[in-house]
């Protein structure tokens, strides 16, 4: 589930759990808006952030679970 909570924080940070690859081109669009949107792109491994750096065109930021 991929999700944004709004804190009253200078920097905007989403944290993106997966993409949707079999969609239309109207979603990609969208989604590629939404994530240029935020100062910093969390993604929680390292094919994720594969895909959103090739599909989508965001720099993520690798999380790992400690």
């Amino acid at each position: 589930m991929n999700g944004v909570t709004p804190l009253r924080f200078r920097s905007k940070i989403t944290v993106n759990h997966g993409i949707i690859l079999k969609v239309g081109k109207l979603y990609l669009y969208a989604v590629k808006r939404l994530y240029k949107r935020y100062d910093k792109v969390i993604c929680v491994n390292h094919k994720l952030g594969e895909e959103a750096r090739s599909i989508l065109g965001v720099d993520c930021e690798l999380f790992l679970y400690l």
